[in-house]
């Protein structure tokens, strides 16, 4: 798909083609989305719940000189559905994403649900990552919410495309058109009598809490929170105070849930600060003797 509008440095991102692949995982068919040279340190970009690789088609191009890998879990994009979804199973399917390509200690990024997964590969991964971040994500004991709703299905893909609301940013930040338009379009599929979004009509999500995850994290973690997101200033310092690792927490300003469609300038701002960081510390691909190592910036100790 090419996007004639918006401005340029979101036209050229969308006109970068990545290899599309494929990988089965326990039965199901695991498709992601590869940008960069093969045998560049890796990141891997995991999607939030409803959402699918293609949120970070204009996100991985612009973080230059990584391999960057974004899978669709499950139950989302062009990946297969399964009868039941947890984080576990997420976690192994980022596992064999991460294996399938040869990434070596690449470092992962989970936005909102999909920071559950990205943390729990971590913590089974161990020093076979070199960092994990997680993206506004939720903080709490109770049950993530499932879905029971069938996908709604519209006569034409305009029908669709004109219904595709993300979470609105409590701050009525608005996204630029053609990005919005982008993800809206890709989030569509035709099914042979309807266009419907393109995720699973049901499913409950089994899943670890966070508390009880982080306490487990041997990894460098870095807590992006935003502006006008979900997770609180105090919620944000519980998350590094429970985690042994080294930990930092950053923030997108003035973006809400969704930073990536909201500022995504300042997110891949802040996404290459905490990459380069990780990578040009030690611990990082040119000094995998030592410690696993730390975003250039001020660290729990």
């Amino acid at each position: 798909m090419t996007v004639s509008t918006g401005p340029a440095w979101l036209r050229r991102a969308l006109a970068e083609r990545p290899d599309e692949r494929a990988v089965d995982v326990e039965g199901a068919t695991v498709r992601y989305r590869a940008w960069g040279p093969v045998g560049a340190p890796g990141v891997v970009l995991v999607h939030g719940g409803l959402a699918h690789a293609r949120w970070w088609d204009h996100i991985a191009p612009l973080l230059g000189g990584y391999r960057v890998l974004a899978p669709d879990l499950t139950g989302h994009g062009d990946s297969a559905w399964r009868s039941e979804y947890d984080t576990e199973q997420w976690a192994r399917e980022l596992t064999a994403v991460i294996r399938d390509d040869g990434l070596e200690r690449p470092i992962v990024v989970g936005h909102s649900m999909g920071g559950l997964p990205a943390v729990t590969a971590a913590v089974e991964l161990g020093d076979a990552l070199a960092g994990v971040a997680t993206v506004d994500v939720r903080f709490h004991d109770g049950e993530w919410p499932g879905r029971e709703k069938p996908s709604e299905r519209f006569a034409s893909l305009e029908d669709g495309i004109a219904q595709f609301a993300p979470v609105a940013s409590r701050a009525g930040i608005e996204v630029e058109p053609a990005l919005e338009r982008h993800v809206a379009e890709t989030s569509l599929g035709w099914d042979g009598d309807a266009w419907r979004w393109k995720r699973a009509d049901s499913y409950g999500i089994r899943r670890i809490p966070l508390r009880r995850l982080l306490p487990d994290l041997r990894v460098p973690l870095a807590i992006v929170r935003t502006d006008h997101g979900l997770l609180t200033p105090e919620a944000a310092a519980e998350m590094r105070q429970l985690t042994p690792a080294r930990a930092v927490v950053t923030t997108v300003p003035e973006a809400g849930h969704n930073p990536m469609l909201e500022q995504p300038l300042a997110f891949v701002g802040v996404l290459r600060a905490l990459l380069d960081g990780w990578w040009s510390m030690p611990g990082g691909t040119s000094d995998r003797s030592r410690d696993p190592g730390r975003p250039n910036t001020e660290m729990k100790r």
